[in-house]
């Protein structure tokens, strides 16, 4: 199942790209409970004006939302470019789990794999003043379980 969460830019659905700042949106449709895997993908149309990177996280709650863990962190810089990244549900650990809830400081361009909560969201933070034919979308992927 394809989750289309954001699609910035002229004439689409969510207008611009937002100035700098830190965005979030609650994943609402992801029906974790069955999901083997989640990619995130990201699309940048950079038309050569504005803007210096934008990071993407998928971040996932197990207290319904109180505290937050990154799981994806995808950044694009002011280029023209698309990157995935998927995390699977039944991954053992190599390393013993995180102690603490991490909120925005995964490494770039990394995965925390294995890691499912109850709640799931994008956190976007966003650098610089991209121009208005500039164009930005994330989807999410969702691969349910076979029977």
């Amino acid at each position: 199942m394809m989750i289309e969460l954001l699609d910035y830019g002229p004439g689409q659905p969510d207008g611009l790209i937002p100035g700098a700042g830190t965005l979030t949106k609650i994943i609402e449709a992801m029906g974790q409970e069955e999901a083997s895997y989640i990619t995130l993908q990201v699309f940048l149309t950079f038309a050569g004006a504005g803007g210096t990177t934008i990071d993407v996280y998928l971040q996932t709650s197990l207290d319904n939302g109180q505290s937050w863990w990154d799981v994806i962190h995808l950044g694009v810089l002011a280029a023209t470019v698309e990157k995935a990244a998927s995390i699977r549900k039944y991954i053992a650990q190599s390393a013993p789990a995180r102690l603490a809830a991490v909120d925005g400081t995964l490494a770039l361009d990394t995965v925390y794999d294995g890691f499912f909560g109850q709640t799931w969201r994008i956190k976007y933070v966003i650098v610089g003043t991209y121009a208005a034919d500039n164009t930005f979308r994330t989807n999410i992927f969702v691969e349910k379980l076979r029977s």
